[in-house]
């Protein structure tokens, strides 16, 4: 949950005056998340590029590295397990895990001919690509989507390290399709004709966290940005809901 310590950590830092242009904040994002960060970085402050630094990747990759002590301030995960396992281990500042925004998946199929559906993998007979689960979020997801289908398997499964990975090898064709981000379509403005937005019952929700594992002011300060109907905006846009944050412990 979200104690009262961190919240007036946030407060603090929000009420401080800027940080000097030599402090750098390293966020460390699901590979997913990272345009949309980038736009939220970009609303947040003008300059935002000169203050943040971004490394992205897989949540499952990203949180192998912080165990062993990659410097990052904030990691904002596409999942809730690896930041509450952070939490257990006593990686994070303690209170800081948060959800931040909820995912969704689509899938992706450049060259359709036909209306992309729930029914479409029924008798698709070429490569899916998809995120692999033991690393991504969205590759859990997907594979919960494929067996909610209960699809007949005519298809080959590749994996890609990450969803931006597996977006990759739709884009090159090497896959004919792909079970990607919504995110990655709405971002990359790819015509609507060319994919589905999965019905979110087809899977779990993909609910993103992220923790603090090191306090910087402007990094406390983008922090409390999120929470604001400017960053909410981003979210939106780029096909995320807004998930429940500061003023709302977990109870997972």
């Amino acid at each position: 949950m979200v104690t009262i310590r961190f919240c007036f950590l946030l407060i603090v830092f929000a009420l401080s005056p800027t940080a000097t242009s030599a402090e750098i904040t390293r966020i460390a994002t699901a590979s997913n998340f990272k345009p949309t960060l980038i736009r939220l970085l970009d609303s947040y402050a003008s300059d935002s590029s000169s203050h943040f630094k971004i490394s992205s990747g897989s949540s499952g990759v990203l949180y192998a590295q912080i165990r062993n002590g990659a410097p990052f301030d904030i990691f904002m995960s596409a999942d809730m397990q690896r930041p509450a396992l952070l939490e257990e281990e006593g990686l994070i500042v303690p209170g800081s895990r948060m959800s931040y925004a909820v995912g969704r998946l689509a899938l992706w199929v450049p060259s359709a001919t036909t209306q992309i559906n729930a029914e479409f993998l029924t008798d698709f007979q070429g490569i899916l690509a998809i995120a692999n689960p033991d690393l991504a979020p969205y590759g859990v997801a997907a594979m919960s989507m494929l067996k909610t289908l209960n699809t007949n398997n005519g298809f080959k499964i590749v994996r890609g390290n990450n969803i931006a990975q597996s977006h990759q090898f739709v884009l090159t064709g090497n896959a004919q399709a792909g079970i990607v981000a919504l995110s990655q379509m709405k971002h990359l403005k790819v015509a609507s004709q060319q994919y589905w937005p999965v019905a979110e019952q087809l899977h779990g929700p993909i609910e993103q966290q992220l923790v603090v594992l090191k306090p910087t002011s402007q990094g406390l300060a983008f922090i409390s940005f999120l929470n604001t109907s400017s960053a909410h905006s981003v979210l939106r846009g780029d096909g995320y809901s807004i998930a429940e944050r500061l003023d709302k412990p977990h109870n997972d």
